[in-house]
């Protein structure tokens, strides 16, 4: 039904459908109606706080503001040596011997493809540290648009 049609019946099953005139029926539809618009414009005013939430998150894009160093694995293979061809050879320290550039990792068409992800955002208990939540940085409000009429 609607908002204002629930009030009216209920007002006329409080008061008895048959003992009305045609004057205090419309002024049951009447208050049933500005009733209505009452509790419409109340909860429109209202701000509601989401208390508890888990929605997926997915990641578009991660990149690092530096290159990175990593360690050289103790057996490395090089190019090189006395007859040319590869050469392996054995590094005693293998730390901090290699450069990898930035990364710019994408959802799609960054560095190594296809950037695969899966996380979660939380409002309300934070599973990773308990002492934060987003519950004041975030609303949710009803909307007069959204309201059904009736």
């Amino acid at each position: 039904m609607g908002l204002s049609k629930d009030i009216e019946n209920a007002l006329l099953n409080s008061i008895g459908r048959n003992s009305l005139d045609d004057v205090q029926q419309d002024n049951i539809t009447q208050l049933s109606t500005d009733v209505s618009k009452a509790i419409q414009d109340f909860l429109i005013e209202q701000t509601f706080t989401i208390t508890q939430m888990k929605a997926v998150l997915e990641v578009e894009e991660l990149s690092t503001a530096t290159p990175l160093i990593a360690d050289v694995l103790p057996s490395v293979t090089s190019l090189g040596g006395n007859a040319g061809g590869p050469v392996n050879s054995v590094v005693v320290q293998g730390t901090k011997g290699v450069l990898i550039p930035r990364l710019s990792l994408k959802r799609f068409g960054g560095q190594g493809g296809v950037m695969k992800t899966k996380g979660f955002a939380y409002i309300g208990n934070n599973p990773v540290d308990p002492g934060q939540t987003n519950e004041t940085l975030t609303k949710v409000k009803l909307l007069r648009r959204n309201i059904t009429k009736g």
